[in-house]
């Protein structure tokens, strides 16, 4: 769609937080590995040390861009562009499943100017290419379609939205569940079969480099550990503020270093995932209401930082999203639309105890946009549900 490249395109050039104003940025370090893979062969931080910190997903589509620096700006902006614009026509596919004929263009347009998905296409973050394959592996997964070349993308899809973002791999997981015990079966079972051939490389690879068959990253229990410690609880989550105070985090981040260090890369993340999991056991009441804190950032209305007006213009579009989605769900009542509501259940599930903020629920906007073109769709009569 127009709209969703224009108003993308905005963003980088004239967002000053964008890489087309800042090229040097790098904030999760997909650049530096994408760099040293082209440079050294191996996929790693340092250029050293191999490493699986970070998912191959974005790296892979960075890899022929950092060859030339001259070109990286374009190419991500390339990049950014073709998902954006993927994922806004993808979202009116997804919501015609849902019986929106007529009106997915609504779907549309919303994901062509959530300011989630917008802002993050302006940055070098996962959110954008991941939100692209997530989105197709869910229309593909509730497609009424049937065939070989349907079952062959949607497991591409999925198989390379779990090399972007792991959290791909629990919601496919229940979209084949979804698929087995919905008309589908035989599609559901070869599409995740199909997932796992992109991914068995980075298992493989992962178990060469690493000695262990890592199917999702060596971050999760770093994740885990920031969402689930006793130094946020007390001083984010009891006192009820929504930034980590920088001197409680920095002492935070210094213990961490004390504690892990020697360690190897798997090491420090089965050490982090038994802190946290240590701390939620102990202190059970305590971590109660630090998933409560992350489901309240999670699905926040407005972002922490920006000024007054552009955190009262991205609440009242999102306040108006959830509730045209809630509506839409009301008057839809399909089973696919069920099937999605399970979807953003397993983000928030998951999100209630790993780091979270706004920011990660931007891949559910196509399933939001959708569910919200269903409002205005002319529900029907008893007499035709028969």
């Amino acid at each position: 769609m127009l709209l969703a490249g224009l108003v993308r395109l905005g963003a980088i050039l004239f967002w000053d937080e964008s890489f087309a104003n800042h090229p040097e940025q790098d904030p999760d370090g997909y650049v530096a590995i994408a760099r040293h893979w082209w440079t050294t062969g191996i996929y790693s931080r340092d250029g050293e040390s191999p490493t699986a910190l970070r998912p191959p997903g974005l790296v892979m589509f960075l890899v022929p861009l950092v060859a030339d620096s001259r070109w990286q700006v374009v190419g991500l902006t390339a990049i950014h562009l073709f998902a954006g614009i993927g994922t806004s026509l993808l979202a009116m596919r997804l919501s015609r499943s849902l019986g929106a004929e007529g009106r997915s263009w609504l779907a549309g347009v919303v994901v062509a100017i959530d300011p989630l998905l917008v802002g993050q296409s302006a940055l070098i973050m996962s959110e954008t290419v991941f939100t692209f394959f997530l989105t197709a592996g869910l229309v593909g997964s509730i497609s009424k379609s049937s065939g070989a070349r349907i079952t062959f993308w949607t497991g591409l899809c999925w198989g390379l939205a779990g090399l972007t973002r792991p959290i791909a791999w629990p919601v496919l997981g229940w979209m084949t569940l979804a698929g087995v015990l919905g008309q589908s079966r035989q599609r559901a079972l070869g599409v995740i079969l199909l997932a796992l051939v992109p991914a068995s490389f980075w298992v493989i690879r992962n178990e060469i480099a690493l000695g262990r068959p890592i199917l999702t990253t060596t971050h999760g229990g770093y994740t885990l550990w920031l969402g689930q410690n006793p130094s946020y609880f007390d001083s984010v989550v009891r006192p009820g503020r929504i930034v980590w105070p920088a001197d409680s985090f920095d002492a935070w981040v210094g213990e961490n270093r004390q504690k892990t260090a020697g360690m190897s890369e798997i090491e420090q993340d089965a050490f982090y995932s038994q802190e946290a999991v240590k701390w939620m056991k102990s202190q059970p009441a305590d971590a109660v209401s630090s998933a409560r804190h992350h489901l309240a950032r999670f699905w926040s209305l407005a972002p922490a930082r920006g000024s007054v007006w552009v955190q009262r213009g991205v609440a009242g579009f999102y306040l108006v999203l959830y509730f045209l989605a809630v509506v839409g769900l009301m008057r839809g009542r399909s089973r696919e639309a069920y099937v999605l509501v399970g979807v953003v259940m397993i983000f928030s599930a998951v999100h209630a105890f790993y780091w979270s903020d706004m920011r990660m629920r931007a891949p559910l906007s196509p399933i939001l946009a959708s569910l919200a073109a269903m409002c205005l769709t002319i529900a029907p009569r008893p007499s035709d549900r028969a």
